[in-house]
């Protein structure tokens, strides 16, 4: 797995990417394929993200980005000590390095 923290291009927000997740190749974007990947660490990495948030109270990150290998998290806030608080958690928890681009 890869951490990555993207900044604000375009109109979107602060997003964290978690790329290079395993057992993922049977993931259809927009499909309920929950069953047909169960091994991706997707599903256990997309409920860390979310809970980072709600144990800092900050309900405003959303799954922006689902394709194959690749689960993206938007931020709806540019408040860089919240984003910066869910980020530091999701690291502990996932024990990876972030990049950011």
């Amino acid at each position: 797995m890869k951490l990555v923290l993207r900044s604000p291009v375009g109109d979107k927000n602060y997003t964290l990417f978690v790329n290079e997740l395993a057992h993922d190749e049977k993931f259809k974007t927009g499909a309920q394929c929950f069953f047909d990947c169960i091994d991706s660490e997707r599903w256990e990495v997309n409920r860390i993200i979310k809970e980072a948030g709600a144990e800092i109270g900050f309900k405003n990150i959303f799954n922006q980005c689902t394709w194959p290998g690749t689960t993206g998290w938007e931020f709806w806030t540019d408040d860089h000590d919240i984003i910066l608080n869910v980020v530091i958690k999701v690291i502990e928890k996932l024990n990876l390095d972030v990049e950011i681009v």
